[in-house]
């Protein structure tokens, strides 16, 4: 099957299987995923895993465009008025969730290095799915606030400790060389803040471009052409530089929010190009899945997901409780904050694309896991605003917690 033909069969199935799925009180992304696994090689071979290496790049373009939208809210202002509470809640799960992870894989016999990949990427919340279940129930609260909150600086804790990891790993492959120790750390040192300040320097200069650029935009058309192309530089920038294009997608967006007051115009644009990369996307990582690989998998898989189940609920109860959080926040927001999408598959796909050897073991494991957290995370998030008594309220856009 050609890739034009591929297209069109993955745009024209995410559609009946988003339908099937929504109609079940299912999420859609998990309809994607579903239709990507039914027409992948495991399956029925529709799609075949030179199309998926072929269409890669629209996966990519796709994930571009959806670390810059996360982006776009990071305003400066916002960020100051979340405050010390919401960082402290947000490294304390983190690491929590991290370190039972990281401890589980290493108990299932997985490689080291994909253990270390596997932490970070379970410390990430899919933020599309828990605000959208927030929009549908008109949540208001403190729930809801620290919600909004930590949901945005999780984004930077989850991208900063993947640059560290990389870090890690690529000094693991440098110890097995000749190389001095004085060398190795060096390597380890120039790679993370390469990783990391090139990527937001990238970020900054393509954001800046926008701010500039965007006020001569008249028609939805010319915004269109200007963030597509915005993204594609962004994306083949960082591979040319060998950054992080997720970090620097993100950068842009947030550089963006600061420097102009028409993001609410570009978001419109956004979403108008959300839907076929998303479906894209999503049908795309379904048909990577090895369903062979899942079952050889599947202790380490269920272990990656009770881990990180048990890291996200005690986790964020302990930063609560130490923060003096309310008591619905202590007790329904661990709850709240499952969803796993976007930036884990995103990740996942950066792994591969480094480390080809790590693919399989990590693009199961987290598909898998994405499969199950996006039909049970969006659920627990309505249960936990149901509880916490925030559903149904009228008070009008939630505010973001004070600094204490």
């Amino acid at each position: 099957m050609n890739a034009l033909l591929a297209v069109g069969l993955i745009l024209l199935v995410a559609i009946l299987f988003g339908h099937l799925f929504r109609f079940l009180r299912l999420p859609e992304i998990t309809g994607y995923i579903a239709a990507g696994i039914l027409m992948g090689p495991s399956a029925l071979g529709l799609i075949t895993s030179d199309t998926v290496t072929t269409l890669h790049v629209m996966s990519e373009i796709a994930l571009g465009i959806i670390l810059f939208s996360i982006g776009t809210a990071f305003n400066f202002d916002h960020i100051l008025a979340v405050g010390r509470k919401i960082a402290i809640i947000s490294v304390t799960e983190a690491v929590l969730t991290g370190s039972l992870v990281l401890i589980a894989s290493n108990m299932a016999g997985l490689d080291f290095r994909v253990c270390v990949f596997l932490a970070v990427i379970s410390m990430s919340t899919a933020p599309a799915a828990t605000m959208m279940v927030m929009r549908e129930v008109k949540s208001f609260g403190p729930l809801t606030d620290t919600i909004t909150g930590v949901v945005a600086v999780n984004k930077i804790v989850v991208l900063m400790a993947f640059s560290l990891a990389t870090a890690y790993v690529g000094m693991q492959a440098s110890s097995s060389t000749e190389a001095g120790a004085l060398a190795i750390v060096y390597e380890a040192i120039y790679s993370f803040f390469w990783e990391t300040f090139g990527s937001m320097a990238v970020g900054y200069l393509v954001g800046l471009l926008l701010s500039y650029w965007e006020p001569f935009m008249d028609e939805v058309g010319e915004r269109q052409i200007l963030v597509i192309g915005s993204i594609l530089m962004i994306v083949g920038a960082s591979q040319a530089l060998h950054v992080s294009p997720l970090i620097a997608a993100l950068a842009a967006g947030c550089t963006l929010t600061n420097l102009t007051n028409r993001v609410e115009l570009l978001g419109e644009v956004i979403r108008g190009l959300d839907p076929p990369l998303y479906a894209i996307f999503f049908v795309l990582a379904g048909a990577a899945t090895q369903l062979d690989v899942l079952q050889e998998l599947g202790i380490a898989g269920f272990l990656f997901v009770l881990a990180r189940l048990l890291g996200k609920v005690v986790g964020m109860a302990v930063g609560s409780r130490i923060t003096d959080m309310p008591p619905a926040v202590v007790r329904y927001l661990g709850i709240s904050m499952l969803a796993l999408a976007d930036l884990a598959i995103g990740l996942s796909y950066e792994v591969g694309r480094r480390y080809p050897d790590l693919d399989t073991s990590v693009s199961t494991i987290v598909l898998s896991a994405v499969a199950f957290y996006e039909l049970a995370g969006p659920l627990a998030t309505r249960f936990a605003i149901f509880k916490a008594g925030e559903a149904n309220q009228e008070a009008g856009r939630a505010v973001v917690p004070k600094p204490a």
